[in-house]
């Protein structure tokens, strides 16, 4: 047969099913005991006929193995079917072997049996099943008249479903049965002597096998040929070739001959549906089992045992409570007994402990095995090991209640413990305490060490906070530098000022990081339950209003709360309230100081910086609300605001011809870390039509440090445009030197403090020539900002820096004010 490739595996498995059922269909109908062994001599299929001829009123719900077979049915224990020495000798002959034996019954009555033994093979050629029949052998003659006995001769021929010919010595046909004639095509009144040249009778296996019948005078038994039918059908038959003599003299030969096309199509079927089922189960990841109904494995595939870490060999019989644990086992017994119980197929999941001792998570989709009676006899099922899957399904929810870089709770699993300490608190009439605690200098280290000096730092702080509080506390990291502590119970003050002094000291020790020595003290709110809050986020909030106190205090203390201090808080909504008025509004307005040639008296460019407008016209200078909004992030919507009304009137000078080299505008840390920064830009200069050569974006030295490769980026993006890039507040720093060769810088900008001073510090004169020799050896311009006298203009002229900004030759000048100022050095 030939196996089609390619199908889908619903049709295999329906072409199984119908093999399956077609086998089912034949056992029941044929009337002679049939049984079939597998290769291993384990019975799994007889049909009711053995049943009968067995005495085995209830089948086996499963294969049973030799071992079983015999402890199950000691009667059977040494009849034909237990002989396993015989069922070998027919693998080894690979054909059927003949017996005649006397099997006693369960009436004790003998009875003379023809059994048959046919091994059948897979296509590879290793053993597949093996398939015993039972058939009443012919008694020997009796003493009655040869009359007599040649009628029961024809009685018998024409009852058998065998076809049967007698031959004399010179292969003459003295008679058939109507079954051999029909084969030959013939009426069965046909004289003996015409139908010796049938096609039949010519037909090589025919012939073939029947000259060696006269040859060697022997019985040949269950010999499987393919005859020529006079119809032109082809059959498969069992053949067997009997000689018989008269004394010593050989007399002739009897030639039976059964059909068995329809079992040997059913059984290539078989073999067939064996063989996907066997691909299949050997080919799928998932593991696949059969257990018995006390879950001992009758059968499984090599995936099952590569899940659970055993040898086919090791895992042959094996208990499911030998690779379950004892917390798992109640589980997976409740699971298959709901299936029991319910006959449903259900899916479930445990954790399983290979051999190896590694646990692994796996689920499985069980269902239960029926016997022939419809009753329940073991469970299937397919097993996947979701062993990954889980794991990261439980990091996923650690990372939703941790944080990530300290493994500390994080804020939302921290206000749950608040939740629960006010549950418990409420039950046992106890107080508690919350702790807000935030690093005074923790800005300086990323500014000074970098990103990655921060961290350890932080990883740090969590670690002594841990060993500080009690084993019943709490701490969790809420945000940056920003950690939480909760005690509970409290009901000391002394025991929580102890505590609170305690965290401060540790805080205050020397911190060694990145091979550097620094000291970063912290500041710490208190919040009361319940007499400062009675919910998580009230208690919060006023620990953090504690903790600002603190640190306007000078920081390096702690600050239990108090009502008052929610006037300062009222204070900061009042102000974001204001800001975000101010931002619909459009209140924030350009002021622009120029940045002048001293060699040349002509304007290098402008500086744009940012004011607020109130509506009774006071203006709010910068320092008074950009912190806020550097903190609220405010400064993102206002810092758009303020580009785009730079880029509108730059591209509204440029227009009227005004003498404006280009216009700088600076980027705060919060706004150049914003992900759309280039994005925003790009629309802006489109939008109001400013060519890109004609500004300058302005970032500070802690700013291009807080993260180098992010800046680099977004810095080459910004000169690929054709912007210009000003590195502000040059020499404040400590990192720049390091990558100022990789920055895409086109400018520097020498920082007024060493400008005020250049006249009278010896150093800031150095610090400033030093920055100008830098900037012209690396190709760049140099600006200094501040200057506000002559002296401090001339001081700078004779170091070679020409490019002064500064209020000897102008404040900040709103637009219209900035135009008669280029005017005027037009």
């Amino acid at each position: 047969m030939v196996v089609r490739r390619g199908k889908s595996r619903s049709r295999g498995r329906f072409q199984t099913d119908l093999a399956n059922a077609r086998l089912h269909m034949l056992l029941k109908a044929c009337p002679d005991p049939v049984l079939i062994k597998d290769a291993e001599g384990f019975w799994y299929r007889m049909n009711q006929a053995a049943q009968r001829l067995f005495a085995i009123h209830s089948p086996q719900s499963s294969k049973l193995s030799p071992e079983e077979a015999r402890q199950r049915y000691p009667h059977l224990a040494e009849s034909f079917v237990c002989n396993r020495q015989e069922d070998e000798h027919a693998w080894q002959a690979h054909q059927t072997l003949s017996e005649q034996v006397v099997f006693w019954g369960p009436e004790q009555t003998p009875q003379r049996l023809q059994v048959q033994r046919t091994p059948y093979y897979y296509p590879d050629g290793s053993r597949w099943c093996l398939v015993i029949t039972a058939t009443p052998a012919a008694s020997p003659p009796s003493q009655g008249s040869l009359h007599q006995s040649l009628f029961e001769l024809e009685m018998i021929m024409e009852a058998t479903d065998t076809a049967v010919w007698q031959f004399d010595a010179g292969q003459h046909l003295l008679r058939a049965n109507h079954i051999a004639w029909h084969w030959m095509g013939y009426p069965a009144s046909t004289p003996p002597e015409v139908p010796n040249t049938c096609l039949l009778f010519q037909s090589n296996p025919w012939q073939i096998g029947f000259q060696e019948a006269l040859r060697s005078q022997q019985t040949t038994r269950t010999s499987i040929e393919t005859w020529p039918l006079a119809s032109g059908a082809l059959l498969e038959v069992e053949v067997d070739r009997i000689p018989y003599r008269h004394g010593s003299t050989l007399a002739g030969i009897v030639v039976l001959a059964r059909d068995i096309t329809a079992y040997r199509e059913t059984a290539r079927a078989l073999a067939d549906s064996e063989e996907r089922y066997r691909t299949i189960l050997n080919e799928i990841q998932d593991g696949y089992f059969e257990v018995d109904l006390a879950g001992n494995l009758r059968f499984f595939n090599p995936a099952l045992s590569t899940i659970l870490g055993y040898t086919a060999q090791e895992l042959a019989g094996l208990n499911y409570r030998a690779y379950t644990n004892e917390d798992q086992t109640q589980l997976l017994y409740q699971s298959f007994h709901s299936v029991y119980r319910s006959r449903h197929s259900a899916m479930t999941e445990w954790q399983i402990i290979r051999k190896d001792g590694t646990p692994r998570y796996v689920n499985a989709t069980v269902s239960l095995i029926l016997n022939a009676d419809d009753q329940p006899a073991g469970f299937r099922g397919l097993v996947r090991d979701i062993t990954d899957h889980k794991q990261a399904e439980l990091e996923l929810r650690y990372l939703a209640h941790h944080d990530p870089l300290t493994a500390l709770p994080n804020r939302s699993q921290f206000i749950a413990e608040i939740q629960s300490a006010i549950a418990e608190s409420q039950d046992h009439q106890q107080s508690f305490a919350l702790l807000f605690v935030d690093l005074d200098r923790f800005k300086n280290v990323n500014d000074t060490l970098g990103h990655p000096a921060g961290d350890q730092l932080l990883q740090q702080v969590a670690d002594t906070l841990k060993k500080v509080i009690r084993q019943k506390d709490m701490v969790a990291r809420t945000g940056g530098d920003e950690f939480a502590v909760l005690l509970r119970p409290m009901t000391r003050a002394e025991d929580l000022s102890a505590i609170a002094a305690r965290i401060l000291e540790q805080l205050q020790k020397p911190w060694h990081i990145a091979g550097q020595e620094f000291r970063c003290p912290g500041s710490i709110g208190i919040a009361l339950y319940p007499h400062d809050g009675s919910d998580p986020d009230t208690l919060l909030k006023h620990a953090d209003v504690a903790m600002y106190r603190a640190k306007n205090l000078g920081g390096n203390r702690f600050v239990l709360y108090n009502a008052t201090m929610n006037r300062q808080s009222s204070d900061y909504v009042l102000l974001e309230s204001d800001l975000n008025q101010a931002l619909k509004q459009r209140q924030f307005i350009l002021h622009y100081q120029p940045q002048m040639n001293s060699q040349t008296g002509q304007i290098y460019g402008v500086e744009a910086l940012v004011r607020w407008q109130r509506p009774n016209g006071s203006l709010v200078p910068p320092n008074d609300f950009i912190p806020f909004a550097e903190h609220s992030g405010l400064i993102i919507p206002i810092g758009q605001q303020v580009f785009a009304e730079a880029c509108r009137q730059t591209a509204q000078w440029q227009a009227k011809g005004r003498p404006l080299h280009k216009v700088a505008i600076n980027l705060s840390a919060r706004q150049f870390q914003q992900p759309d920064l280039q994005a925003m830009i790009m629309q802006i200069l489109e939008t109001t039509g400013c060519p890109p050569q004609a500004v300058e974006i302005e970032i500070t030295e802690s700013a291009a440090m807080e993260n180098v490769a992010y800046t680099l980026r977004i810095l080459k993006a910004f000169r690929d445009m054709g912007m210009s890039i000003a590195l502000d507040d040059f020499g404040t720093g400590f990192s720049s030197l390091r990558y100022l060769k990789e920055f895409p810088i086109t400018s520097l900008k020498i920082d007024q403090s060493f400008v005020h001073d250049v006249l009278y510090e010896t150093k800031s004169r150095a610090i400033v020539k030093t920055v100008i020799e830098l900037a012209n050896n690396l190709g760049v311009a140099v600006i200094a900002e501040g200057a506000e006298t002559q002296e401090q203009v001339n001081a700078l002229q004779d170091l070679g820096c020409s490019v002064i900004q500064g209020y000897y030759f102008s404040r900040p000048l709103p637009a219209d004010a900035l135009e008669h100022f280029m005017n005027r050095y037009r």
